[in-house]
């Protein structure tokens, strides 16, 4: 009802200053009428006196003349009625005046003086048998002046409440009618669309500048919901593409792991076998056939373990988080590494305390694994790779801030280090410094936006011949 409260101050002011302006011309109007009929009147009566005065002063003189001027005075009361010499300097007239005055014409004006009360002054031409010109001065006190500026004033203020009245009533009406109901349903409309709900239409029923505008506010939504839609569409389609992606990376690492396996399976393979082989050529001394056939379970067990850690790595997953204890997640991913560096000659270790965080387990794994085949193919034969757990206080650059809870995995070899134009590219899909054949680029890249999806970030420390440190940060607790 804002708006019609507005409607109605505005009408009542347009109507206010509407009637006032009447009322002042209105009464302006009067005043002339008033001033006109007053000047007429002294005229009139110094018209009527004038040949009376004149025919008195040829016969009996200047006295007699002025005697009945006096005496028609008492008669005109209460008008002022008076004779005087044109050419007196005393009169308040001005040379035009007295040029009109000599010419023989009347001369009427009023004399306004502040906080008083007008008076009407008349001046008429009297010659004189002398020559000499006279002027019959006429003038009154405008007392009906003020009535009228009173009575105006009293018409103005009923008329302008009468209009606020009529105009509130008006204004509350029209507007509760042809805005504030209008305006209800474009609000209710526009709190739908902000709360996502795109597929009500608002159908206002008229032409005028709401209706224009519910038509565009339909139109909005209709394209809003056809931009959330090509937005689903489009972030399924990316988030297939980076599982993917992923996955290929997976993939791709379990090659690599493969021949660094393929010594830890022949191993139990050829006891299995040289076992299996004694007991069926009956050469196993007797008594210890169950010992035989317990070393072919043991290493049986071991094979099995081998193969499901393997194709638990290589299997495709849906994300999903879960409380997670990162010092076992490492040391599950380094066991699965360490047939690799052994054959690089590279001692794996794996140091830090029970964390515990909400993570994707295979995606994190992923990311460790990444880290450390990338920091064994850059330490081949020289110490050692170090997985670091810890928990401590971080705040994620550039942006800084006050420090959150963060538990960090930290990859520190002892290779040879990045120059600092190749640590600026080390996380740009398909970049790689490995020898064809040897990496494709993929495996930092994804596990950047692993971290990235887990509200992380990598930090990188690294130096030419001093080695290399990767630590991922994460929230201990998801966002």
């Amino acid at each position: 009802m804002r708006i019609a409260m507005k409607f109605m101050l505005a009408f009542l002011v347009c109507g206010a200053v509407i009637i006032g302006a009447f009322t002042r011309l209105q009464a302006r109007a009067e005043l002339e009428v008033l001033e006109a009929n007053m000047a007429q009147d002294h005229a009139l009566m110094a018209r009527v006196l004038r040949p009376a005065v004149q025919r008195l002063w040829e016969r009996e003189g200047e006295e007699r003349a002025r005697e009945r001027i006096d005496a028609a005075r008492r008669d005109v009361s209460p008008v002022e009625l008076g004779f005087a010499w044109l050419d007196d300097p005393s009169l308040p007239l001005s040379t035009a005046q007295r040029g009109e005055l000599e010419a023989g014409h009347e001369v009427h004006w009023m004399d306004r003086p502040a906080g008083a009360i007008p008076r009407s002054h008349t001046y008429v031409p009297l010659p004189t048998p002398t020559g000499r010109m006279g002027v019959l001065h006429l003038s009154d006190v405008m007392t009906d002046e003020a009535r009228i500026v009173r009575s105006a004033l009293i018409d103005d203020i009923i008329a302008t409440a009468l209009v606020a009245l009529l105009t509130s009533f008006v204004a509350l009406g029209l507007g509760a009618w042809l805005v504030a109901r209008p305006m209800a349903a474009l609000v209710a409309q526009t709190q739908r669309i902000g709360q996502g709900d795109f597929a009500a239409r608002l159908a206002m029923g008229s032409r005028d500048e709401f209706g224009v505008l519910a038509a565009a506010i339909n139109t909005m939504a209709e394209h809003l919901e056809a931009a959330r839609l090509a937005e689903r569409r489009e972030a399924e389609a990316k988030l297939r593409a980076v599982e993917q992606l992923r996955h290929a990376d997976r993939l791709t690492t379990v090659g690599k792991l493969a021949s660094g396996i393929a010594h830890e399976l022949g191993t139990p393979l050829n006891v299995i076998s040289m076992r299996a082989k004694m007991l069926r050529a009956g050469e196993v001394p007797e008594g210890e056939q169950g010992a035989y056939l317990e070393s072919i379970v043991t290493q049986t067990d071991r094979l099995t373990a081998i193969v499901r850690q393997l194709l638990d790595f290589a299997r495709r997953r849906t994300p999903a988080r879960a409380r997670i204890q990162l010092l076992r997640l490492a040391e599950r991913s380094v066991q699965l590494l360490e047939p690799l560096a052994r054959r690089a000659g590279v001692d794996l270790r794996v140091e830090g305390t029970e964390v515990e965080a909400s993570v994707d387990g295979p995606q994190l794994e992923q990311v460790l694994t990444n880290l450390v085949v990338n920091a064994v193919h850059a330490s081949p034969g020289r110490g050692s790779v170090t997985v670091t757990v810890r928990e401590e206080p971080a705040a994620e650059p550039p942006q800084g801030g006050p420090p959150r809870p963060a538990v960090v995995l930290a990859v520190q070899d002892e290779g040879a280090g990045m120059p600092q134009e190749r640590l600026e590219r080390i996380f740009e899909p398909f970049f790689t410094t490995k020898e064809p054949g040897e990496g494709t680029g993929l495996g930092l890249s994804v596990a950047y936006g692993i971290v990235q999806d887990h509200n992380g970030w990598i930090d990188v420390a690294t130096r030419v011949g001093a080695g290399s440190c990767f630590q991922v940060f994460l929230p201990k607790e998801v966002p």
